[in-house]
């Protein structure tokens, strides 16, 4: 999905780069229709000029997108390690790939190309011997964003409404259609209202500032695709920012996946002691300090089935998952947060509960985490998995809820009772989470290891176990952070071309302004304007489309925004895009006076 906002911006850069060209070109193309050449033979000369660069092109991008997969492979193995947990991956291409990548390519740039052709239909000839292609007035189809707009916002907050009512605020399909109905429907106004400027014109303050809102009108359809480009650009850009967690310095991550359990545990060996008890402590080896520091900690303990890892962590597709026993307290206690669950078909307010629900013969309530079920067992709620207890008998293990981001994605939960009934031999305890304090936390866990290692006791943190489940989404997303620079230095070329291009176009109109009196210094704050216009435009409608995506998560709390990595980004972006006004300032300035009062080339 993210990456069709690439596509599609570059696809944005192409029509205008070949308009450009034929605007270049209107004379000749003028010559030929006047001297008798049919219009559809003038088009063909254009579309095979096209399929030749489009072709080159694709060539260029197959030798690249080789390149960029061998770069983003090396990421993966060295920098970006945690994702995947091994460095034994390499580059596979297969021939049929690249292929059928070229063909597609040059297929769709040169419909893209068709399509900007069309107009040449209908440009008088006149029009085209005068160097004139722009439209006379307006937006050639204004009526289309007049309900493209309305539709497209329309459709963007019913399904963030959708998302709220249904309790599906963490779903990403609602989240990126809700996303991309809004960019439509912004842009869409956008079009619409410079379709008609002239009256906001009248209402502005600010010689410059009023000469560029009529400027951004010279070209409409220019002026729509480059706010279209920075718009798609900041979209990817906020959507990504807004998505990167880090559970080390977001305190509500770990009290909603770790239950407010700083630290957790494992062993190799499983205890048998009770470490909530002087008694257990001290058959368990503590020293009298260490066991009087642990009496006010609670320490919840989990027996455990040794199988495999269900987390993203695990390349490999798990066959029979790990499973926990859940204690009664820690059914009573509640606590995590939920992303689903089947509590309100068996009228349960405390979904922990569903543990302990009789489903019927041989058949288990389960809880996992909710990536680990969709993405690695794939499993939905109310499927089952059937796997062989310790008596070798068959077993249904069904899903009634699933967990979100929690220190769980490693393995499915069941009732401490149905684990016992199934596997009697674990009688132990080998999975710990630890109640400690932030001051306290570093003292129990030292103490802890000092102890129990001989038992092969290790203790993390809740936040460092679940920054390694997250390491895979957020890598994830910064391969997204790169796809938005990407569309972001598109965004920002096809602006410095289309301030270019009407710079060029309108030198007559900026000679006479310095020939009337206008300074040249007032001239390219005019030009500064018009860009600063146009990028506020875009930034503004892409990330606002971004941020109303997320609405849902946000007002259920299970997002918090880093407000200083997109306040930066959206400023890199602001930056950028400034930057690239600064050549059409230059050549404002230099613009030869009296041959572009006479309208010479």
């Amino acid at each position: 999905g993210f990456s069709f906002f690439i596509i599609f911006a570059a696809l944005l850069i192409v029509a205008m780069l070949f308009n450009l060209g034929v605007d270049a070109r209107a004379t000749e193309i003028g010559t030929l229709l006047a001297l008798g050449f049919p219009a559809r033979k003038a088009r063909n000369r254009f579309l095979a000029e096209g399929f030749i660069v489009a072709t080159g092109g694709a060539l260029l991008g197959v030798v690249l997108g080789v390149g960029y997969g061998r770069a983003m492979l090396w990421a993966l193995t060295t920098i970006w390690l945690p994702a995947v947990g091994s460095p034994l991956l390499f580059l596979h291409v297969q021939p049929a790939t690249i292929a059928g990548g070229l063909l597609l390519t040059v297929v769709v740039v040169m419909v893209t190309i068709f399509v900007a052709l069309r107009r040449l239909r209908k440009l008088p000839v006149t029009r085209l011997l005068s160097a004139v292609t722009r439209p006379e007035q307006g937006l050639r189809h204004p009526s289309r964003a007049r309900w493209v707009a309305p539709i497209g916002l329309g459709v963007g907050i019913g399904l963030i409404a959708l998302a709220v009512a249904t309790g599906q605020a963490t779903n990403p399909g609602l989240a990126f259609a809700s996303g991309a109905a809004l960019l439509v429907g912004g842009l869409a106004s956008f079009a619409r209202w410079n379709a008609g400027r002239r009256a906001t014109v009248r209402s502005s303050r600010g010689a410059a500032l009023r000469m560029a809102l009529r400027s951004a009108g010279w070209n409409p359809g220019r002026s729509l695709l480059s706010v279209t480009l920075v718009a798609s650009a900041c979209f990817v850009i906020a959507t990504v920012a807004s998505n990167t967690r880090d559970p080390r310095h977001d305190e509500g991550i770990v009290e909603a996946g770790a239950g407010g359990y700083r630290l957790l545990a494992q062993s190799d060996v499983p205890l048998h002691q009770d470490l909530n008890s002087p008694a257990g402590r001290f058959d368990l080896g503590f020293a009298d300090d260490d066991s009087a520091a642990l009496a006010s900690v609670p320490i919840l303990q989990l027996r455990s089935v040794p199988g495999d890892d269900t987390s993203c962590l695990n390349l490999y597709q798990p066959q029979r998952p790990r499973l926990l026993g859940v204690p009664a307290a820690m059914v009573q206690a509640g606590g995590f947060h939920f992303a689903a669950s089947l509590a309100d078909s068996y009228d349960i307010e405390n979904p922990w509960e569903l543990l302990e629900v009789d489903l019927g013969p041989e058949i288990i309530p389960v809880i996992g985490d909710v990536n680990s079920m969709q993405w690695i067992l794939k499993l939905a709620l109310g499927n089952e998995l059937i796997l062989a207890d310790e008596r070798g008998e068959s077993v249904r293990l069904r899903l009634v809820g699933t967990l979100r981001e929690s220190v769980f994605q490693s393995e499915m939960l069941m009732s401490e009772e149905q684990l016992l009934r199934h596997f009697p031999s674990r009688s132990g305890f080998s999975f710990f989470l630890i109640g400690a304090t932030a001051e306290s936390a570093a003292a129990v866990s030292t103490a802890m290891e000092a102890t129990l290692g001989r038992f092969g006791f290790d203790v993390v943190s809740s936040a460092q176990r679940i920054a390694d489940f997250l390491a895979v989404q957020n890598t994830y997303l910064s391969t997204f952070q790169a796809l938005g620079g990407l569309g972001l230095l598109l965004g920002t070329f096809g602006l410095g071309v289309v301030l270019l291009r009407n710079v060029i176009e309108r030198r007559g109109e900026l000679a006479t302004l310095r020939a009337v009196g206008f300074p040249r210094r007032a001239l390219s704050r005019m030009v500064l304007a018009e860009n600063a216009l146009m990028l506020t435009v875009g930034v503004v409608i892409g990330t606002g489309s971004a941020l109303l995506a997320i609405t849902p998560r946000l007002l259920l709390g299970d997002l918090s925004l880093p407000w200083q990595t997109l306040g930066i980004a959206l400023v890199a972006v602001l930056v950028v895009g400034m930057g690239a006004s600064l050549g059409a300032v230059s050549l404002t300035s230099r613009i030869p006076l009296l041959p572009a009062l006479k309208g010479e080339r």
